[in-house]
């Protein structure tokens, strides 16, 4: 569990700058999973709002992490074609 907060730290603790990344970035997608036990669905709203973000919902992929078995995501794979295609 240390290990896990060291990693989650700069994520809590380092406020983002919003304006800067959207200054940086022409198109922002973020994807979710509704099981996730870090990243919560009530951070949709600041990402909507925040980044313009358009959300991506995946159900039941925990973390996106290999440890969840998750090592492919096609959803981000098409999310990149997506923005290519633009």
């Amino acid at each position: 569990r240390e290990e896990e907060l060291a990693i989650a730290r700069p994520w809590i603790e380092i406020p983002i700058d919003y304006q800067k990344v959207r200054d940086n970035c022409s198109k922002i997608m973020a994807i979710f999973s509704d099981n996730d036990e870090f990243v919560h669905l009530d951070n949709i709203k600041l990402f909507e709002e925040q980044l313009g973000a358009k959300i991506i919902i995946e159900n039941n992929k925990s973390h996106f992490s290999g440890s969840d078995g998750i090592t492919e995501l096609q959803s981000a794979l098409d999310a990149i074609f997506e923005i290519a295609e633009k």
